[in-house]
């Protein structure tokens, strides 16, 4: 993994601990949600297991678009269907 793989898994990581802690849910919650195991958001969060398929299935959990929970916008500008 080259440095540009690790700071791009720590903004991805960063952005989900604090989305996880505004909602209010538990990892568990989550996970079941997701129809993951717990272990998998764990993992997540300390910058593992940050498959293309994981990144959108958070970011639409969270209703945040991929660009921002990537890093590469500022803004969360997520459009309305």
């Amino acid at each position: 993994m080259n440095y540009a793989d690790v700071r791009w898994n720590k903004t991805i990581s960063d952005k989900l601990r604090t989305l996880i802690k505004e909602s209010g849910k538990t990892h568990r919650e989550i996970a079941k949600d997701l129809n993951m195991c717990e272990s998998a958001i764990s993992d997540m969060l300390h910058g593992k297991r940050l498959t293309l398929c994981n990144v959108v299935d958070m970011a639409c959990y969270f209703n945040v678009s991929i660009d921002w929970l990537v890093g590469v916008k500022n803004e969360n500008n997520v459009a309305s269907h």
